[in-house]
């Protein structure tokens, strides 16, 4: 899988657990993602380097975009 579908398919992963990003530890977060994309396609190493090492780098972004949203969204957080 391009890693331009990768980083799609992240993003709509973490539109999808919305809230329940913000109580995942980072670790648990990387697997959440490596298992839900390859529910779906059979992974490579270097992908699953790949988005171990893009989720990692922005997890503050990540979690920061999540509540923000569900701020907007009317719902509490925690």
């Amino acid at each position: 899988m391009p890693n331009k579908l990768l980083v799609q398919k992240i993003w709509l992963i973490i539109e999808e657990l919305e809230e329940e990003v913000l109580n995942l530890s980072d670790s648990e977060l990387i697997y959440r993602m490596q298992s839900k994309i390859a529910t779906e396609a059979v992974l490579e190493r270097e992908e699953i380097s790949f988005i171990s090492e893009y989720v990692q780098c922005r997890i503050p972004l990540i979690r920061d975009l999540v509540e923000i949203r569900s701020i907007k969204l009317g719902k509490s957080i925690h």
